[in-house]
């Protein structure tokens, strides 16, 4: 643990932040407005990055675009393949970026009004300090919102007051020196839909990297949007679990990562995460449960069935996601 020492602004490091679009592909196009409302209220500003990089692969419609543009004119659009997927977008990113350090954002998530601060400024306090992850929860306090809080990736928010060490970040809520990340990319080219950071994370911590949390930044992740992304992210979350376990050594697996009490412990500390933010979502639990054991019972259902067929569910998921996509009118714009 290190103390979070606040630097002025003059002190911060040069930043780029990166957002990418594949996840509109799977959540609302307003999303992605949301979330640079978020980024337009932070201090610093925004507009005092090297570059805001909007890493648009198609899936956002030219008029959103335009609007964008009008609103935040710190937004730098960079249009990529569309076959490009979520890591080498975010990794295209760091490519186009020219900060000091690289912050993360996802089109599907808010931020709380500190957020750029409170990443950056603990990369001028401690120089040896690599990879920042902050903190996300899931947005909302109904009974799809509880139910994906406890059964999703996210451990919410934890309202410690200084930096901690863990063994995992996620890409929606990151930042690291961008050199640093260029010379230890995430792989892209690995059979699994999410869950590269997973290997990543693991990878940096067989070489003594140490990963870091400030519960500071704090993020507001959506639920997954509709039935059919609740469905298949459900299924595709146990589908590379199976995965996962085939790419990386029994060894490597903690206890806390294998024992089912560790398991429960997760999500009866996800609940009280929830309930923490959201006490009046103790009143939508009866509703709740069914809602997260409904998912529980997905994942394990794509673990099950990627044991004996890991390609199925993942290809099966994209051709339905392509054919969704492929009625849908034109919406890629250019810049």
């Amino acid at each position: 643990m290190r103390r979070d020492q606040p630097a002025t602004i003059a002190a911060l490091p040069s930043f780029s932040v990166v957002i990418e679009t594949e996840n509109l592909s799977v959540t609302e196009i307003a999303g992605l407005e949301e979330s640079l409302d978020s980024l337009a209220r932070q201090s610093p500003s925004p507009a005092a990055a090297n570059e805001v990089l909007i890493i648009e692969s198609g899936d956002t419609p030219a008029a959103v675009l335009e609007r964008i543009q009008e609103k935040c004119p710190w937004v730098k659009i960079v249009a990529i393949d569309s076959d490009i997927d979520y890591y080498d977008a975010k990794m295209e990113g760091a490519r186009r970026a020219t900060g000091e350090v690289v912050i993360y954002a996802d089109s599907d998530c808010v931020y709380e009004p500190d957020w750029i601060r409170s990443l950056l400024a603990p990369f001028t306090v401690y120089p040896d300090i690599q990879v920042l992850g902050g903190e996300t929860a899931i947005r909302g306090s109904g009974p799809y919102a509880i139910a994906t809080a406890i059964s999703f990736f996210f451990d919410g928010h934890s309202h410690t007051p200084d930096l901690y060490s863990s063994a995992t970040y996620f890409f929606n809520n990151v930042a690291f020196r961008r050199q640093f990340l260029l010379e230890n990319p995430v792989a892209h080219d690995l059979p699994l839909y999410r869950g590269h950071c997973v290997l990543h994370t693991h990878s940096l911590r067989n070489r003594g990297v140490e990963i870091w949390r400030q519960p500071r930044a704090r993020a507001h992740h959506a639920p997954p949007h509709g039935l059919f992304n609740f469905l298949w992210r459900y299924l595709l979350i146990g589908r590379d679990n199976a995965v996962i376990r085939t790419l990386l050594p029994a060894a490597a697996a903690t206890p806390a990562q294998r024992g089912r009490g560790s398991r429960l412990d997760k999500l009866r500390r996800r609940l009280r995460a929830s309930l923490a933010a959201h006490p009046i979502g103790a009143l939508w639990l009866p509703l709740a449960l069914p809602i997260a054991a409904t998912s529980l019972l997905l994942v394990w259902a794509g673990d099950r069935i990627s044991r004996s067929r890991p390609d199925y569910l993942l290809a099966t998921f994209r051709r339905l996601a392509s054919r969704t996509r492929s009625i849908a009118p034109a919406t890629h714009g250019t810049q």
